[in-house]
């Protein structure tokens, strides 16, 4: 799952880049590729969140780890 959600940043920052070199893009686009980034953001906090839940959580990256941790004190 991680390797695909890295996959999917990496995608939109190649795209983000091209806006840039190009004409920008369209507001819809850029508002779509920043939504995008959140999403996947998001996505990684659920399951790092699922994946300590299931009691895996010592297999977890540390930026997972910390990305939890964080999500829980912003939500709080």
């Amino acid at each position: 799952m991680e390797e695909r959600i890295q996959k999917a940043e990496s995608d939109i920052h190649q795209r983000r880049l091209v806006l840039c070199q190009d004409h920008g893009g369209t507001e819809e686009e850029r508002a779509a590729l920043v939504n995008a980034m959140s999403g996947l953001r998001v996505l990684r906090i659920n399951v790092a969140s699922w994946l300590e839940q299931q009691n895996l959580g010592g297999t977890l990256p540390t930026k997972l780890r910390s990305q939890i941790s964080e999500n829980r004190t912003t939500n709080n």
